[in-house]
C-alpha cells in the first residue's frame, strides 16, 4: 500500500506525489497525514505569486520616489522568489549605494546560494533545470558579512555550507562550530547537527546535547 494525504484544502485523497487517487471504495480508511495535493498547491502557489507581485509593483514605484540603499533593498528581498536575477540587481544597487549593508550581503549569498525556495536563475542551469549554486560568491558574500558583523551566526552557518559544497570539509566544520559558539539558537543547533550526520561526524546525542556533539566535533581533522 502507498503512502497517501489527505489534501488540507480539497479534503482529497493523494499519494507521495500530490496525485490525486480514488478512494470511493475505502481502500485507505485511516488517513492520519494531512498536506496538499498539486491541483491544491498550483492555486496556492499562483496566489502567492499574484500577492508577491502586487508588493514588489508597490515598492517598486517606491523605490523610483526614493532611490535609496533601504529602499532597492526591499525591493530585492521581495523580488527573491518571483525572479532571481531581478533580486540581485536590487541587492547589487542597494550594496552600491552602502556598502556596509550587511542584510544586503547576506540576502545576496543567500541568492547566489540559489536555495529551492528561490525561482529564477544567475548563471547556467544543471540538465535537470535547477539553478546552479556560485558557491564561490556566496561565501564571499557570506565572508563580507562577517567582517562587518564578527558575530553573525548564521553568516558562519551559510558560510559553512558553501564551504562544503566547494569540498572544503575542515573549514565548513570550523564555521559551524563558531556559528554554534555564537548563537545557542536550536534551529541553527540542529541544523548543524544535520550536516555533521550527514557528513559522517559521530553525533551521540541527536535528542538536543548539541554542545556534545560540537565538542566530539573539534577533534575530527
Amino acid at each position: 500500500m502507498c503512502e497517501v494525504s489527505k489534501c488540507k484544502v480539497c479534503g482529497r485523497t493523494h499519494n507521495s506525489r500530490g496525485d490525486v487517487i480514488d478512494n470511493t471504495d475505502g481502500e485507505y480508511p485511516e488517513i492520519t497525514i494531512v498536506g496538499y495535493c498539486n491541483e491544491c498547491w498550483a492555486k496556492i502557489e499562483a496566489e502567492r505569486d499574484a500577492e508577491e507581485k502586487a508588493k514588489l509593483d508597490a515598492l517598486e514605484e517606491a523605490v523610483k520616489l526614493n532611490p535609496t540603499a533601504e529602499t532597492y533593498y526591499n525591493c530585492g528581498y521581495e523580488a527573491r522568489r518571483l525572479d532571481a536575477y531581478k533580486a540581485l540587481a536590487y541587492f547589487n544597487k542597494a550594496i552600491e549605494l552602502d556598502p556596509g549593508y550587511v542584510e544586503a550581503y547576506f540576502q545576496r549569498g543567500l541568492l547566489y546560494r540559489e536555495s529551492p525556495e528561490y525561482s529564477g536563475r544567475l548563471d547556467d542551469k544543471a540538465e535537470d533545470g535547477r539553478p546552479v549554486t556560485d558557491a564561490k560568491k556566496a561565501i564571499a558574500d557570506f565572508t563580507k558579512v562577517i567582517q562587518l558583523e564578527p558575530d553573525n551566526a548564521c553568516a558562519y552557518y551559510r558560510r559553512g555550507g558553501e564551504l562544503d559544497t566547494l569540498g572544503r570539509r575542515k573549514e565548513a566544520i570550523e564555521d559551524m562550530q563558531k556559528a554554534f559558539d555564537l548563537d545557542g539558537d536550536d534551529y541553527i543547533n540542529e541544523e548543524i547537527v544535520w550536516l555533521f550526520t550527514r557528513w559522517g561526524i559521530p553525533v551521540e546525542d541527536p535528542e538536543g546535547n548539541y554542545a556534545e556533539v560540537i565538542k566530539a566535533a573539534r577533534n575530527i581533522n
